[in-house]
């Protein structure tokens, strides 16, 4: 599919904000499937995979 855009990547966070169980947030995001959103979350989650602080600016970005 691809690189994940902002608009994803809000979902993203949405949906684990309401629900723990991956198909759920799978559904919710709608574009991804549950092994890419758990890949996802990790990476975007887990220094050392990558992962940078969010502050507010950039969560304002994607209008969480």
């Amino acid at each position: 599919m691809g690189r994940w855009n902002a608009a994803e990547i809000r979902r993203l966070y949405q949906a684990k904000t309401l629900f723990s169980d991956w198909a759920m947030v799978a559904r919710y995001v709608g574009t991804r499937d549950v092994t890419q959103c758990k890949s996802k979350w990790i990476q975007i989650n887990t220094p050392s995979k990558g992962a940078r602080e969010w502050t507010e600016s950039s969560l304002d970005t994607i209008d969480v």
